[in-house]
C-alpha cells in the first residue's frame, strides 16, 4: 500500500471499549456475541480479514462527497483521511473548531490535493447540529448530494448529566444529535442515491449495544435520566449505542433500499469499508452490522430485531430532536 497508509492502523485501536476486568468477565458471560466482537484484533479469529487497506486503496471515490462526525481524532480522523485519499470531498464535522482546523491541516500536509474542510458540529447540541446540517446542505448543493454520512462522534461518559437541551448527555451526544443530522441531510442523501444508485449512512456503534439497561432503551426523557442515575456507566453508553442500532434498522426499512444504512463496530477500516465498498451497493445490503474485520455479525437479537422497539425509539428520537413524529418520505 502506498505512502503512510499503514500508519493509520494506529487509529484502529482508538475509542475501543476496555472495561475493568470484573465488568469484562460479566460482559463475556452475558453476551450473545462472539467473544472477539468489539475487542482487540488480537482476540479475533485466526483467519484472513475480509477487507483490507490494500483493497480500499483500489476504490475510486472521485466526485463523491462524505461527511464524518467526530473527525478531529481517532477513528473519525482516520476515516476522513482514508476517504480523502481515495478522492472523496470530505466534510469534517467536529465539536471543536480549533481541533478540527488542525485535523484538516494535518490531512492536507500529507495529501496536498486532499479536498477536506471543517464544519462545526457539537452533537450534544441540537442548535449546533441544525447549523451544521444547514452548512453541509449548502456545501453539497453543487456536488450532486451527499454520498456518505459517517456518524462517528461519541462519548463513553460525561460528568454532566444533561445536554444543553435537557437530554441525558451520553444519549444526546451519541444518538439524538446524529438522528437529527440524518433527518436534516436526507434530501442530500436522496439526491446522491438517485444519481449513483446508493448513498451510505454509516453508524459507528459498539459491542456495548449488547449490554443496555434492563429492557433496552429507556423510552422517555425522564426515564433516560433516571436510568443514568441508577445504571452502570457502561449500560448508559450501551443504551445510546443500542438506540443507534434500532434507528438504523428502522431507517433501512423506511427508505426501502434507496440508501444503504449500515452499522459498524469501531474500527477505521470497517468504517471505510461500509462507506466506500462497492460490495454493499452491488448486494444492496441495508441495516447490516459489521465488526472490525468487516465480517457481518447479527446485532443483539433480544432487542435489535424488535420492530416495535425500533419504532418506539425512532419516535422518541424524533421527539427529543424537536421533530415531533414527522417521518421521512
Amino acid at each position: 500500500m502506498k505512502g503512510a497508509a499503514s500508519a493509520l492502523l494506529v487509529a484502529i485501536a482508538a475509542r475501543r471499549l476496555w472495561p475493568r476486568a470484573g465488568s469484562a468477565l460479566h460482559w463475556a458471560a452475558s453476551s450473545a456475541a462472539p467473544f472477539y466482537v468489539g475487542h482487540s484484533p488480537a482476540l479475533m479469529p485466526a483467519r484472513e480479514w475480509r477487507y483490507t487497506f490494500e483493497r480500499l486503496a483500489r476504490v475510486d471515490l472521485a466526485g463523491q462527497t462524505a461527511l464524518v462526525t467526530g473527525a478531529n481524532s481517532g477513528i473519525g480522523l482516520a476515516t476522513a483521511r482514508l476517504l480523502a485519499r481515495q478522492g472523496a470531498h470530505v466534510l469534517m464535522a467536529c465539536c471543536s473548531p480549533d481541533r478540527c482546523a488542525r485535523a484538516v491541516a494535518a490531512i492536507r500536509a500529507g495529501q496536498a490535493r486532499a479536498r477536506v474542510e471543517a464544519i462545526a458540529c457539537d452533537t450534544a447540541s441540537l442548535a449546533s447540529v441544525r447549523a451544521a446540517g444547514g452548512a453541509a446542505l449548502a456545501r453539497v448543493r453543487w456536488h450532486g448530494g451527499l454520498d456518505m454520512l459517517v456518524l462517528n462522534a461519541g462519548i463513553l461518559a460525561s460528568a454532566e448529566p444533561e445536554s444543553i437541551d435537557g437530554i441525558e448527555r451520553v444519549f444526546a451526544t451519541n444518538h439524538v444529535g446524529h438522528h437529527l443530522l440524518v433527518r436534516l441531510l436526507q434530501p442530500a442523501l436522496e439526491r446522491a442515491a438517485r444519481r449513483r444508485g446508493c448513498a451510505r449512512v454509516v453508524h459507528v456503534t459498539s459491542h456495548a449495544h449488547y449490554h443496555p439497561p434492563a429492557g433496552g432503551v429507556p423510552l422517555s426523557r425522564a426515564a433516560l435520566l433516571e436510568s443514568r442515575a441508577r445504571a452502570p456507566v457502561l449500560h448508559t453508553y450501551g443504551a445510546s449505542k443500542l438506540a443507534q442500532v434500532l434507528c438504523a434498522q428502522e431507517l433501512a426499512r423506511r427508505v426501502r433500499g434507496a440508501r444503504a444504512c449500515v452499522l459498524v463496530n469501531a474500527g477505521a477500516l470497517t468504517v471505510a469499508y461500509a462507506a466506500a465498498s462497492d460490495e454493499l451497493r452491488q448486494q444492496r445490503l441495508s441495516g447490516r452490522y459489521f465488526h472490525p474485520i468487516a465480517v457481518e455479525q447479527p446485532p443483539a437479537p433480544a432487542h435489535a430485531a424488535n420492530v416495535t422497539l425500533q419504532r418506539a425509539v425512532w419516535a422518541l428520537s424524533d421527539e427529543l430532536a424537536g421533530l415531533g413524529t414527522v417521518h421521512p418520505t
